[in-house]
């Protein structure tokens, strides 16, 4: 959180004894839009040594669940998973046709059943993300991953023979969802997913105003002070 400072002085305010209300309102609107700036740190890389040395105690999953078995919710080193809409469990070279991938991985994947996009919740709170991924039709298709604010796209190749898929992981402060997405219009599958979390549960929200909601309030109370300011001045000046 930004520590603000006195940014307006007694002079700013009152001005040959009278409250100024222009500049107290942006100086208290000043104030209040600071109160709301927080700091973010996040990276996206696709060199898995840099994943692997950022990200302490992470667990890499490489199997889902019976093979075309469709869950919505999977499993990920202790953080459950949930999915925007259901995945579908598939093993490469046999359910999910290409060969071993990079990284010689020939284990399960999840495939997005055609949906470009997916995103997936956690109930515990998550500092790093990785995993393998390609696109549906063979040849090069672009995949996007987007989280903790950050999105990081690859022109990825699905080939028949070994070697396809790419690379992607995300470190930083702990986030509660992310996102995979591709241009391939028949959808996508990642596996070989690596998670590590800090082991807080995510936070349930809790109704209440909308952030900015007490500039009005900031704003009557201004007016309110200045109101009593002219009728004190008022009474003196009979």
């Amino acid at each position: 959180m930004i520590k603000i400072q006195r940014f307006v002085s007694r002079g700013d305010i009152f001005s040959n004894g009278s409250f100024n209300v222009k500049k107290s309102l942006a100086a208290l609107l000043l104030g209040a839009t600071l109160a709301f700036a927080t700091s973010a740190s996040a990276t996206m890389t696709t060199d898995r040594d840099e994943f692997e040395d950022a990200a302490s105690n992470y667990s890499v999953t490489s199997t889902y669940g019976t093979a075309y078995s469709t869950p919505s919710t999977v499993s990920l080193g202790g953080v459950n998973a949930t999915a925007s809409s259901p995945l579908d469990v598939r093993q490469i070279g046999s359910s999910w046709f290409t060969g071993t991938w990079i990284q010689k991985y020939s284990g399960q994947v999840l495939f997005s059943q055609a949906a470009q996009s997916i995103t997936l919740t956690f109930d515990k709170m998550v500092t790093g993300f990785s995993f393998l991924a390609e696109a549906n039709i063979y040849g090069t298709s672009d995949v996007t991953l987007s989280a903790g604010g950050e999105t990081l796209t690859q022109s990825v190749v699905t080939k028949g023979e070994n070697g396809g898929a790419a690379y992607f992981a995300w470190f930083g402060d702990a986030i509660s969802s992310l996102t995979i997405s591709t241009s391939d219009s028949l959808g996508f599958a990642f596996g070989k997913i690596a998670i590590a979390t800090n082991g807080q549960a995510v936070p349930t929200a809790v109704p209440g105003p909308e952030a900015g909601a007490g500039l009005g309030a900031l704003a009557f109370g201004g007016m309110a002070l200045w109101m009593k300011r002219r009728r004190k001045d008022d009474l003196l000046a009979a």
